[in-house]
């Protein structure tokens, strides 16, 4: 007999009743979401969280009583789970709020199309798929590692020496891709890198090159290590951080430089971080590392193999820290997970692999 499928909860905070009004007839067009509460503001939405229980939250940033960035804090503070933010202050020409959304604990947004409800009605079929897309894959996996106590006790295995016959390379490339909580997730690893760590590391975040820059400036900060966008024709240095442009298919040419020549198609915009590191583990084999914090669908468990049979050593952030259980179990089913660390331990185990191989 099979047990009837578990919708997933979602929680609504607007001030705008019409904008409350569209997002529940968004939602039920999918018969896996519940909208099981509305609120008006943070205050509101608060008391809600304990009652509903919802799996994701759905919040506006400009609220009276409570705004969305106080409610993101104390909602992360006291009841933590996945918050979408869905708000005209995160449009592109307003960068500087998504991260100062992904700050307060926000783990994605979604822009409200401009024009109030005549934009979200002619954006309404677009705006629909990319809301319950979105939800979903927020409601998959624990994707709040820094408010939640880690869950496992496995150990895992140390780096080891290098097999008989090692070839060195004069550099390393580390490739390191996520999606969903991305800006967040690749913080938190990066920001624990020392500032004499010995590769190159070429980072994969599905962000709209308009964000880049605002990425970039709120990422630095919290870095040691320096940060910037590849150029094409660039070579990659040591200690460096670097993001690609995110409408450019990336390669390496036979020098290891950068090389940006060609616009990526929709298919291989879908699967950039398996890209990545086909890339990497093409150009620098034995000498690449691949690591996978998150993703859409399958994006990066077949680009994680090419490194592992390329010799490199390949990481996945584990289930409980925000690899969706699906993404995660794939990944291993594959045999291209070499370690399965929790995300407070990536950094770690990474910098004694790349410094093992210097």
């Amino acid at each position: 007999m099979n047990m009837p499928s578990v919708n997933i909860k979602v929680l609504l905070v607007d001030d705008s009743p019409v904008a409350l009004a569209v997002f529940k007839k968004m939602l039920a067009a999918s018969p896996e979401i519940d909208v099981v509460a509305t609120a008006m503001n943070g205050r509101q939405a608060l008391k809600q969280i304990p009652e509903y229980q919802p799996d994701v939250i759905c919040s506006d940033l400009n609220m009276p009583v409570m705004d969305g960035y106080a409610f993101t804090k104390a909602a992360m503070a006291e009841h933590p789970r996945p918050i979408l933010v869905l708000s005209t202050e995160v449009r592109t020409e307003n960068a500087g709020n998504v991260f100062r959304a992904i700050d307060a604990g926000a783990v994605d947004v979604l822009p409200k199309p401009k024009g109030g409800l005549m934009g979200m009605t002619a954006n309404y079929d677009c705006m629909t798929n990319e809301l319950v897309e979105k939800i979903k894959a927020l409601a998959k996996g624990d994707v709040l590692p820094q408010f939640r106590k880690l869950k496992t006790s496995a150990r895992y295995p140390k780096a080891t020496a290098p097999a008989p016959g090692f070839s060195k390379m004069n550099s390393q490339m580390v490739a390191i891709g996520a999606s969903i909580g991305g800006p967040e997730a690749i913080r938190n690893l990066l920001s624990r890198l020392p500032a004499d760590f010995p590769a190159a590391i070429l980072c994969v975040l599905n962000i709209r090159d308009s964000f880049l820059d605002q990425l970039i400036s709120w990422l630095s900060p919290k870095c040691a290590l320096s940060v910037k966008i590849a150029d094409n024709g660039e070579m990659p240095q040591q200690g460096v951080i670097y993001f690609p442009p995110s409408d450019k298919k990336l390669t390496f040419d036979a020098n290891g430089r950068f090389s940006f020549e060609k616009p990526m198609t929709t298919t291989e915009r879908r699967a950039s971080i398996t890209g990545a590191f086909n890339a990497a583990a093409e150009r620098f084999g034995r000498q690449s590392v691949g690591i996978l914090l998150s993703c859409t669908g399958d994006d990066g468990v077949e680009g994680l193999k090419s490194v592992n049979n390329a010799g490199g050593y390949t990481i996945v952030k584990d289930k409980f820290s925000g690899m969706s259980a699906g993404t995660y179990d794939n990944a291993l089913a594959l045999e291209a997970a070499g370690y399965v660390l929790p995300s407070d331990q990536i950094a770690s185990v990474l910098t004694d692999i790349v410094s093992m191989n210097k």
